[in-house]
Parts: structure tokens; C-alpha cells; sequence
């Protein structure tokens, strides 16, 4: 990231490490469900004339046990289903165990809160491993960078923050991330290797938000496509697609963006939702 020093990345394990344990409890809470529905017995396969047969052992049948004929293999596959399930079950439950143990002693608000703790004499001396939160927004926020300029004559469309924008839905998807306290930057300017120049070609383009996931201190570019109905904005878009995968930026993770089209304009819902992931 330009002009902010952050040396250390945002410590986002331990949310993972806890959907990772509530993943795994709800598939022991399903397996052990069904293993008390999963019928008795032994399950013996033998090869046979080039297949196998499947015989059921019970306290009843004795050692080779009771022939499966094909009408009942769904009774073999509930006994093979079974046996999985209980090693599968096992298996949650080591792991979930493990992270369990980690979670416990896994404190990452110590790294976090030191330089917060630190005497303001000392503060002042010392840069920063990992920023608190409200350190770091504030210095990302006070970054400063020249963007595209207008047209002389442009209409002056103005955001609530009172920034200038170049649409209607540039306002929309400003206002909601200003409201949803989400910093972000209009068309800030980024390097990027031009898609396919074989010398290595850098050019600069200026997304329209440049945003900051306050949680795990990421920037997340967002781009609106909003002529996607023209074919020659269409294929300028996908160019500029190219560019950004090639350069490191993945949808959904570090990149979004929206689309609209002249019958079909920007929907307010689609933005919330692009909030929800960038605020999430």
C-alpha cells in the first residue's frame, strides 16, 4: 500500500479459526444425527467373478454372515456409510479439538494493542509493527493523491461527503459507503503492468473507489461498469478485467464491482451487498 508503512498484515486467523470450529461442529452435530439411524452389523466384501459380494454380519448370522443380494445393496451402502461416518466423526472431533486448544491461547490483541500502550513520548519514536485500528484508517485516510481531473463545463454532480463524482450512480455507491463509515478513496490512481505488453509496459488507471476493509486493514478496489450494454464499453471492460486479474486483483477478494445497463440501472440492493463484503 503507497505512503502507509505497515510491515505486518492485519491478524485475521482467529475469525477463521472460529468458523472453522463452528463448520466442524455442525458436521458432528450432523454425523452423530445420522450414525444413530445407521443400521447394526459388520460389513464382509468378497471378490466374486470379478466383482464383489457383500455379506452382513450380526451376533445372529456368525462369522461369514448374511448374503446382500443386489435389491438390498442400499443396505450395504448404509453399513459402508456408517463405518465412514464414525471415522469421519473421529476425525472432526481431533481437529476441532486442536483449534479449540489454539483459540484458547491464541491472543492476538497483545501485538495489536502495543503500540496503543506504549507512552505517548514513546509513541512518537517508534514505527509500528501493526497499527491499532483508528491509527491506521486515520493515516490511510489522510493519503495524499491527485486524481483524473474534470471537463471544464462536467456536470457538477457532488457526493454528501462533498466530494465530486461523474454519475448519478457514483453518488449512490459513494453516499452508502460514507454512511457505512467504509474509508475509501475516489479514483485514486494505481500502477499496473499493462495485460500482455512483453516489456513490462506500467500504466496508471484510477479505479472509482479505492476502499478500505477496516478488520483486516485490505484494500478492496471497486469498479462500475456502467454501459455494459454498449459492445465497445464492453470490451474496453474486459480488457480492464485482464489488467486487474493479471495484476494480482481477484473478485471477491480484494477487487468488486458493480454493473448497470440503460434499461437496467445501478440497484441499491446490489450495493448493500457489496457493503456487506466490504465491511465484513
Amino acid at each position: 500500500m503507497e505512503n502507509v508503512i505497515e510491515h505486518l498484515p492485519k491478524d485475521c486467523v482467529l475469525p477463521l479459526l472460529r468458523e472453522r470450529i463452528a463448520e466442524l461442529s455442525a458436521v458432528e452435530g450432523m454425523l452423530s444425527k445420522r450414525l444413530s439411524r445407521a443400521p447394526a452389523g459388520v460389513l464382509n466384501v468378497s471378490p466374486h467373478r470379478g466383482g464383489f459380494q457383500y455379506f452382513r454380519v450380526t451376533a445372529k448370522t456368525g462369522r461369514k454372515g448374511e448374503y446382500i443380494p443386489e435389491r438390498k445393496m442400499s443396505l450395504a451402502s448404509a453399513i459402508a456409510q456408517r463405518d465412514y461416518d464414525a471415522k469421519m466423526l473421529a476425525e472432526i472431533q481431533r481437529q476441532r479439538g486442536v483449534l479449540e486448544k489454539c483459540v484458547a491461547k491464541y491472543d492476538v490483541s497483545v501485538a495489536e494493542n502495543l503500540y496503543a500502550q506504549l507512552h505517548p513520548a514513546r509513541r512518537s519514536l517508534v514505527a509500528p509493527l501493526v497499527y491499532p485500528d483508528d491509527d491506521f484508517v486515520a493515516r490511510w485516510s489522510a493519503v495524499n493523491y491527485s486524481g483524473r481531473g474534470f471537463d471544464a463545463g462536467g456536470p457538477m454532480l457532488m457526493t454528501a461527503h462533498g466530494e465530486r463524482v461523474r454519475s448519478k450512480s457514483e453518488i449512490i455507491i459513494a453516499d452508502a459507503l460514507f454512511r457505512r463509515g467504509i474509508p475509501y478513496r475516489y479514483e485514486y490512481p494505481h500502477e499496473l503492468l499493462l495485460a500482455g505488453a512483453r516489456n513490462r509496459k506500467r500504466i496508471v488507471v484510477y479505479p472509482d473507489f479505492t476502499c478500505l476493509n477496516v478488520r483486516t486493514h485490505r484494500e478492496i478496489v471497486w469498479e462500475h461498469f456502467g454501459m455494459i450494454d454498449v459492445p465497445e464499453y464492453c470490451q474496453n471492460m474486459a480488457s480492464k478485467m485482464e489488467m486487474y486479474l493479471q495484476n494480482g486483483f481477484c473478485m471477491g477478494k480484494n477487487f468488486v464491482m458493480t454493473t448497470e445497463t440503460h434499461d437496467r440501472p445501478l440497484n441499491s440492493m446490489m450495493v448493500e451487498a457489496m457493503l456487506e463484503r466490504l465491511a465484513g
